[in-house]
């Protein structure tokens, strides 16, 4: 039977609808001839967007400056007439391409890869929908505009479809006219051509590249960048007249066929007699590097065997592999039609010494669980497909490529990568989870978080094995061990006004407690206001849950969304009505906690307010102001799959407490949350701006960039002036004609005086008007020639500008005390602040990929975003 890829992982850009397709089942002679086999296939719902522009978007992904100069060479009229077939057109570009050296040598065979996965496609998709959706409808509300423009130019708000009355317009105006707030909003869509000395004007070209006239607009915009500064940015139109299309084809993807009989029907469709790897049958050959067929001459048959040797006959399979001639192609074989192969493979005579290395490999993985390294980094199970593959090779190439840079050779690197990377691969010893913070409930009462089922002492689980040494047996994947202990905690930080939480913890959560998932569930309430809807919420469940327990506050909870959906409610009515029906309807748990009205409950003297005051004072010591969960403390942001997390994470976490349960470092009595909480290098606070996590993750950019003289060495640094070695390097990117630039710019300067190994830049990022003076236009003329500037100069500057006194009084003043300093900060730059701007734009557009106005602190070449 023919399979095609792997079971569908993913969706791309939301746009992409699966659609499967049969084959023709009807037989033609049922008794003689055996069934068709079924063809899958993956479509898109949109078209195939043309070749060239894919192989344009693909190139830019491995080198963003090769697109402006590939897609002149490639639209040029000349090259599109020597190319009439899709064919073609992809070995044309290629040869362009390596010839250019617009993609370097080690990329070309990711960039062929890339463009058989149809990477690009979505955002050639995207380009026509926004054009469809927004920008064709939005000018079609206003008078004057041609839908029928196959290239045309946006030339601030107004539409030119040929190159004569641009050149007009241009006339008319000018080039170098500057209308700021006419600005088009750019987008990361967006491919802009930017000279050097680019000046305010800007334009965007919406056009179909197939266009006659697209070339003509493009080489006259070029001139104009050339001559005048102009900036333009290319975005695709859908073609004026589309003539027959197909949709996309996917590759990457697949679809899973479930068989029902519990037969296993195989019919080897492959192509027959073709190379020395088939026998005339049509059987794949397995040989080993003596050229001897694995497998003997026999032709394989599907044939059941014996229970005693399904004992290692994953053993004898990863055998059979590894003494294959080509053992990645073996293994696809195999695994695609493995019941075939089964009987003769599980025959095999074992190789003592290869059963002693999968043996001692198996001490450090869950039982059937498998796992992949890429450079000896584990890829985790969600990113094991193409797409995710692509991405991390090309970080490595991106990685070894900028270690060349300092001399470092190709092999060298790869050494480096393997050997210095943190990893759980080596000795077996179990790596603690990363991310994690220390979220437990602290209170004095202990009823900040409401747990809503708990393993070791609900009646629902007696019957389950309270032995934590049951963790240890192998499970098939997707099962968890049901061991009444509460191995995985999950607590979720929810906002109380959102529908989507009270559907969570009144429906989802609850269901998996019910189907007794074993994991325990707990709930904390975030608070974004004083008074709000989710603080009102968060005090009634608090009442319901102390008075009526557990099951009564679920169900106020799912009343109150009853409510707010269908009887569309707002949801502090809703929340009125189901407080009222739950407390007559649910039965009374506890009579400690007194009965009280809604009024009572909520009133601005309510008892639950300093209930609130300490769910805050948790909240702001761990640092959450998201909505968020966590998994035995480790940090997820909150998304929609949330489970998909919960069921990836459990079975590692539970590895992790079997490793430690077997070194001894554990015991079957071991409290296992606080046993998490409370191991070396959990956080207390989540810092935004260095807490690392699956969803933020680590992000070091390459400061040096191959340059003998680098943007980071022509810095004005900020130290204590101490003959101390600055082993910390911070550098602060941020507009500091803002208050919040200041503030940090400040908070940095404390780091200098508190740790004399610390130096400071400051890089001003944010457009500034040259002539005026003020602190952004400073920090920007300081940086030419890297002029040294004291700490204690910056210092009194900066508190005196983020007290209200304006730049000019505050430079005086702190010059009054530093009249070196002062002298040093106004001597001429010597007419070199435009080669200096011109590099500080390129380390925060290329290096940094920060835009105008945003935050970025870089220590170390580690990049952190607010």
């Amino acid at each position: 039977m023919r399979t095609i890829g792997s079971p569908l992982r993913a969706s791309v850009l939301a746009l992409t609808l699966v659609a499967v397709q049969f084959g023709n089942h009807a037989l033609a002679n049922a008794e003689h001839s055996p069934s068709p086999p079924i063809e899958a296939s993956i479509h898109t719902s949109w078209a195939a967007p043309p070749l060239l522009l894919e192989i344009l978007e693909a190139v830019a992904v491995e080198n963003k400056t090769a697109y402006q100069p590939l897609m002149r060479q490639l639209t040029d009229t000349a090259f599109l007439d020597s190319v009439s077939t899709p064919k073609a057109l992809y070995e044309e570009s290629l040869k362009v391409i390596e010839a250019q050296g617009h993609v370097a040598p080690q990329a070309i065979s990711s960039l062929k890869w890339s463009l058989a996965m149809h990477t690009s496609a979505p955002w050639i998709e995207a380009h026509y929908h926004l054009y469809n959706s927004t920008i064709a409808p939005d000018r079609l509300s206003k008078s004057g505009f041609n839908s029928d423009c196959g290239v045309w130019v946006d030339w601030y708000g107004r539409q030119i479809c040929t190159v004569a009355e641009l050149k007009s317009a241009v006339t008319a105006n000018g080039a170098s006219t500057k209308r700021p707030n006419q600005r088009p909003t750019t987008m990361d869509l967006d491919h802009v051509n930017a000279p050097a000395d680019a000046s305010d004007p800007f334009t965007i070209l919406y056009a179909d590249v197939y266009d006659p006239e697209f070339a003509a607009f493009r080489e006259y915009l070029d001139t104009l960048s050339n001559d005048h500064g102009l900036e333009y940015s290319l975005r695709y139109r859908p073609p004026v007249k589309r003539g027959k299309e197909s949709p996309l084809t996917l590759s990457g993807y697949g679809v899973e066929l479930a068989l029902k009989n519990t037969d296993y029907i195989v019919i080897d469709d492959r192509d027959l007699g073709h190379g020395d790897d088939f026998l005339a049958s049509g059987q794949t050959v397995f040989k080993n590097s003596a050229g001897t067929n694995l497998l003997g001459d026999d032709e394989p048959a599907v044939e059941p065997i014996g229970e005693s040797l399904l004992t290692d006959i994953g053993l004898a399979a990863a055998q059979f592999v590894a003494m294959s001639e080509e053992p990645l192609k073996t293994l696809v074989s195999v695994s695609q039609d493995f019941p075939k192969y089964q009987a003769k493979i599980s025959k095999m005579t074992f190789d003592p010494a290869l059963k002693l290395i999968v043996r001692g490999n198996q001490g450090f993985l869950a039982g059937g669980a498998g796992k992949v390294w890429l450079n000896n980094q584990p890829v985790p199970s969600h990113k094991m497909n193409p797409f995710s593959l692509l991405r991390m090779m090309r970080r490595d190439r991106q990685t070894i490529a900028s270690l060349a840079t300092m001399g470092v050779s190709s092999r060298k690197a790869v050494e480096l990568l393997t050997d210095a990377s943190d990893t759980d691969s080596g000795s077996g010893a179990a790596k603690d989870p990363e991310g994690v913070l220390d979220i437990r409930d602290k209170s004095e009462d202990k009823n900040l978080v409401v747990w809503l089922n708990d393993l070791q002492s609900d009646n629902r689980y007696r019957d389950w094995n309270a032995d934590l040494i049951n963790i240890v047996r192998p499970t098939y994947n997707g099962q968890f061990h049901q061991v009444r202990r509460n191995l995985i905690s999950s607590l979720f930080a929810l906002d109380f006004s959102s529908p989507k939480a009270l559907e969570l913890v009144s429906f989802e959560l609850t269901n998996y407690i019910q189907k007794l998932v074993p994991f325990r569930f707990g709930v904390l309430p975030l608070l974004k206001s004083d008074d709000g809807v989710e603080v009102r919420m968060a005090m009634l469940w608090r009442h319901v849950v102390s008075r009526y327990g557990i099951k009564g506050g679920l169900e106020f909870l799912k009343r109150t969304l009853i409510n707010h959906i269908q009887q569309g409610q707002d949801l502090e009515t809703a929340s009125k009505m189901s407080f009222s029906v739950t407390l007559q309807s649910s039965k009374l748990k506890s009579t400690t906690t007194p009965e009280l009205t809604y009024e009572e409950v909520v009133a601005p003297d309510s008892v639950y307010r300093s209930w609130l005051t300490s769910v805050r004072a948790m909240t702001d010591r761990v640092g959450i102001t998201e909505e968020s969960f966590f998994i035995n403390g480790k940090y997820f942001a909150w998304e929609e799959n949330h489970g998909q997390h919960l069921m990836q994470e459990a079975p590692s976490q539970t590895a992790y407490l079997a490793n430690k349960l077997m070194q001894g470092e554990i015991s079957v009595d071991t409290d296992l949350y606080e046993y998490f909480l409370t191991r070396p290098g959990v956080a207390e606070n989540r810092n935004p701006y260095v807490f690392v996590s699956e969803e933020v993750p680590l992000k070091v950019v390459d400061l040096v960039q191959g340059q003998s003289r680098p943007f980071i060495d022509t810095l004005s640094y900020i130290s204590t002036g101490e003959q101390t070695e600055q082993t910390t390097t911070v550098i602060l990117a941020a507009n500091f004609e803002e208050k919040e630039g200041v503030a940090l710019a400040l908070e940095a300067l404390k780091a200098v005086e508190s740790e004399l190994t610390v130096r400071v830049a400051l890089v001003q990022n944010g457009k500034t008007v040259e002539t005026l003076p003020g602190l952004a236009n400073f920090v920007r003329q300081s940086s030419v020639d890297g002029k040294a500037l004291p700490l204690g100069f910056w210092k009194d500057l900066l508190e005196g500008i983020s007290q209200g006194v304006s730049f000019l009084d505050s430079f005086q003043q702190a010059g009054s005390k530093h009249p070196e300093a002062a002298l040093i900060g106004v001597e001429g730059s010597k007419g070199r602040e435009k080669d200096a701007d011109d590099s500080r734009e390129k380390f925060l557009q290329d290096v940094v990929h920060v835009k105008d106005d945003e935050i970025f602190i870089i220590i170390n070449g580690r990049v952190s975003e607010k």
